[in-house]
């Protein structure tokens, strides 16, 4: 029995005839991790910050994690309905971008 051939200018001419379909990304449910590398002296601060924090709230410990989300919200999220946390937002906002340029110099 004598084996197929296979006409492969022709295969190649009939898929490049036809674009792929853009496929549709699906939103992700699962969390990101991120790393964040900071100067022992800005980690120090932030451990403090963290500190303070649990004692002012009366709490066992403030995780850096929750802090960091906290921040990343108030960044981000712009469907905040009060008008003092949109300019809040904005300002800070503003803050960050002026100081990431600063450091790009």
């Amino acid at each position: 029995m004598m084996p197929k051939r296979t006409n492969y200018r022709a295969a190649a001419d009939r898929s490049a005839a036809t674009p792929p379909r853009p496929r549709e990304h699906a939103r992700r449910t699962t969390p990101v991790r991120t790393t964040l590398d900071l100067t022992p002296e800005l980690h120090m601060d932030l451990k403090q910050w963290c500190n303070a924090t649990a004692v002012q709230l009366r709490m066992p410990d403030v995780p850096l994690a929750a802090v960091l989300r906290q921040l990343v919200q108030l960044l981000a999220v712009e469907d905040i309905e009060d008008q003092d946390h949109e300019e809040f937002r904005a300002l800070l906002a503003e803050r960050v971008r002026d100081r990431i340029a600063e450091q790009a110099g």
